[in-house]
């Protein structure tokens, strides 16, 4: 679709050439052929999308520019409504069918080897890979991929809703255009929940176990050998690099970046950004030796 036309839909300018897009996207996983979603402009040069949304500035770019004539995030839904008139489409109920003792909906495609409990339910357009064990009780939401080897607990939903909220008339929800993705060999622990990505995918990298009880929120991007222990709750955009080791009842805000082979510390509030290798504890993730000198202190008054 051309750019003219989505800006004339919603009501926004346009400057640039008048190409045609599909998508909307993040900026940082935005392809040449989505609009880029521009909340920090020093971005901009680096992303490969040939056009941007962002609101009224200056910026020196080649790039085309929708600017948004409402907030960001209200911008944004009326872009994908004009883009993807079905964008509710991952929270459509799916039509079962039996399949043994599971219900799947319409164009599943289960692997070799994949065990799948009874009461399960896997939504449509679904794809799970070879040597899987799907746990009783568990939702697989639509469109969600697993690749080979991977291992989902008991009563645990993967591909929830995103529960993206922003302002128009009253505060309103949008569920999201992305998906989840399983990398292989990944073990998924009792009743947790990962969300589905609203402008990018909800990714687990290959071989991390997930604890139980644990919320992954919406378009959370976590690597390759982490470990993430029960009761850990993970808010939007969070990114997670390789080998990382997040203990038990953590939280961790939204927009962190948590480095890689960094530890974090049961019971730690996360509301900052931890550099690669660092171990961090504390209700503001200090580091973790000068959190324990601070709490000796403490107990010496």
């Amino acid at each position: 679709m051309r750019i003219s036309e989505i800006a004339k839909e919603c009501g926004y300018e346009f400057c640039g050439d008048d190409i045609d897009v599909i998508s909307i996207r993040f900026a940082e996983c935005a392809g040449d052929d989505s609009i880029a979603i521009i909340k920090n402009p020093d971005c901009i040069d680096g992303i490969e999308a040939k056009c941007i949304l962002i609101q009224p500035m200056l910026v020196k770019t080649d790039k085309s520019i929708i600017f948004a004539g409402d907030s960001l995030d209200l911008a944004s839904m009326k872009v994908a409504g004009v883009l993807q008139k079905g964008i509710s489409r991952y929270s459509q109920i799916a039509e079962y069918r039996q399949q043994k003792n599971y219900y799947v909906g319409k164009n599943v495609l289960i692997g070799k080897n994949t065990f799948v409990a009874p009461n399960v339910c896997i939504d449509n357009n679904v794809v799970i890979g070879d040597d899987c064990y799907i746990s009783a009780n568990s939702h697989i939401g639509s469109g969600v991929i697993i690749k080979n080897g991977v291992k989902i607990g008991d009563g645990s939903t993967v591909g929830a809703d995103s529960f993206y909220h922003y302002y128009d008339d009253g505060l309103h929800e949008f569920n999201g255009l992305g998906t989840v993705i399983i990398e292989e060999d990944v073990s998924i622990g009792n009743k947790t929940i990962i969300q589905r990505g609203t402008f990018s995918d909800t990714i687990v990298g290959a071989r991390c176990k997930i604890g139980n009880l644990i919320d992954i929120g919406h378009d959370v991007v976590i690597g390759h050998d982490c470990k993430i222990v029960s009761q850990t709750g993970i808010a939007s955009n969070v990114r997670i690099r390789d080998y990382v080791t997040i203990y038990g009842q953590v939280g961790i805000a939204n927009n962190i970046c948590i480095g890689e082979k960094a530890i974090v510390f049961a019971k730690s509030v996360v509301t900052k950004d931890v550099n690669d290798g660092q171990h961090v504890s504390g209700m503001y993730a200090m580091d973790h030796v000068e959190e324990l000198k601070l709490q000796a202190k403490l107990r010496r008054l």
